[in-house]
């Protein structure tokens, strides 16, 4: 049976594979000399195409969403479409003068930190962006709602008890952490990052210690039936990221296109991803804190012959 959802309620956008850093593990390879992106034309045509479809929330994402020029005609256009926005970001670009704006058109933001110290976070995401990150969290919560993004390794793994009070302490509302994916340039840094038997088994207690109050579930539910979608750096639809980082040819459309409309409508139709189909993640959710924990589990829309999109 047919997931019954609502189809294309939340889009999550990388707008440029171009980034200031050039993080050890980027899962998606951004860096400094990453160039995809659409133009200025096509990614207002996706905004409206988005609302079209019935788009409620946009989560821009990168790359660094502040190194393109046009980033505040977007939220702006996006703004008018009705769209409750957020973006993530390093943070290493943001003025105050820039934050005090977004908080015109952003309803929350993300900042990526991935240490209690400058010793752990700049090892994965360069020199100088511990400071610029904390920094920045501390100023921007003045203005927005503001949730920190933790990337859990290998190097990190010993903060992780002072890293929750230490990000909560800086202002932010909320922290969502997410164990390494061993994918991307960790491939590269397997020695650096990658989780031991034990490492993974305190992760996830503490996932559970900090998850298990009166507000507190798991859930482990795909959101791949097309009430989220995931729309890449070059314009192409998916049903997440997983699917568009390990098996990009399973795409749903591409928005540059004048079809990409009637395509995803259709592909809305079709769609028969069954009830209570299970994420590969295991996700362990509390009013303050969000936990995205790896699993043994292939996400099993990657596999072709389930003919499910």
């Amino acid at each position: 049976m047919a997931a019954m959802t609502a189809s294309f309620k939340e889009w999550h956008w990388e707008i440029t594979k171009r980034c200031n850093l050039f993080c050890r593990y980027c899962l998606t390879n951004c860096g400094p000399s990453a160039h995809e992106s659409l133009a200025t034309s096509d990614a207002l045509m996706a905004i409206k195409t988005m609302a079209e479809l019935g788009c409620e929330k946009l989560m821009i994402t990168g790359g660094e969403p502040f190194v393109r020029k046009d980033l505040f005609k977007l939220l702006e256009y996006s703004r008018k479409k009705n769209f409750s926005l957020g973006l993530l970001t390093n943070g290493f670009l943001v003025k105050e003068k820039i934050a005090r704006r977004l908080a015109d058109y952003i309803d929350d933001i993300g900042v990526s930190i991935d240490g209690l110290s400058s010793q752990t976070h700049n090892f994965a995401r360069g020199e100088k962006s511990f400071q610029r990150a904390s920094r920045f969290i501390a100023i921007l919560s003045a203005y927005l709602p503001v949730s920190a993004y933790v990337t859990i390794s290998a190097v990190n793994i010993h903060e992780l008890p002072k890293i929750a009070k230490f990000i909560f302490e800086l202002g932010a509302s909320r922290i969502h952490f997410s164990e390494i994916s061993m994918s991307g340039r960790a491939k590269d840094n397997l020695k650096h990052f990658k989780l031991t038997v034990k490492q993974k088994k305190l992760l996830k207690q503490f996932a559970v210690e900090m998850t298990m109050g009166i507000d507190g579930v798991i859930d482990n539910q795909c959101n791949a039936d097309l009430s989220v979608v995931y729309l890449s750096a070059e314009g192409i639809v998916y049903p997440c990221s997983e699917v568009a980082i390990h098996a990009p040819s399973q795409s749903l459309a591409d928005i540059k296109h004048s079809g990409c409309k009637k395509e995803l409508e259709a592909k809305k139709q079709s769609n028969k991803i069954p009830l209570n189909f299970s994420c590969c993640y295991e996700v362990h959710i509390s009013k303050r804190m969000v936990f995205y924990l790896n699993t043994r589990s292939q996400c099993a829309l990657i596999k072709k012959e389930r003919g499910w999109l």
